[in-house]
């Protein structure tokens, strides 16, 4: 199975090989040296609206403020990634935030200071979806 992944060239560092022997992931902006302000060129000239930096609504990579972003302006997502936490066989123990994202919710709504949570490590493309 191919998984094609859309990683500009200026992170061509983040290129990886998949972990799984059934899946060949392909970098197509690394393999045409296209830049990330190329890529916002062409989504731009094709008339298509500009995604967020990360398409992985549901990544525990996200920091705070993502989810923030995501929960503001795109509250479809920030709901299928919260009941996602919540149906994890691993759920409440593994979360993808450090706090729930129900708790998250429920702060941000109410302008509670937000938890500053850093993040370990970035996001490496471990997620064969």
């Amino acid at each position: 199975m191919n998984q094609y992944l859309g990683i500009s060239y200026e992170e061509r560092d983040r290129v990886k090989d998949s972990k799984v022997d059934y899946v060949n992931s392909i970098f197509p902006l690394v393999e045409e040296k296209i830049t990330r302000s190329e890529c916002l060129d062409i989504i731009h000239n094709a008339n298509l609206k500009l995604p967020a930096r990360s398409g992985c609504f549901f990544c525990p990579f996200n920091t705070i403020s993502r989810w923030t972003e995501i929960y503001k302006n795109h509250n479809d997502l920030f709901t299928r990634a919260l009941k996602l936490e919540e149906s994890s066989k691993h759920f409440p123990k593994q979360r993808l935030v450090e706090v729930t994202l129900r708790n998250l919710k429920t702060m941000i709504n109410e302008h509670d200071q937000l938890p500053n949570i850093q993040v370990n490590r970035p996001c490496g493309s471990e997620c064969v979806i």
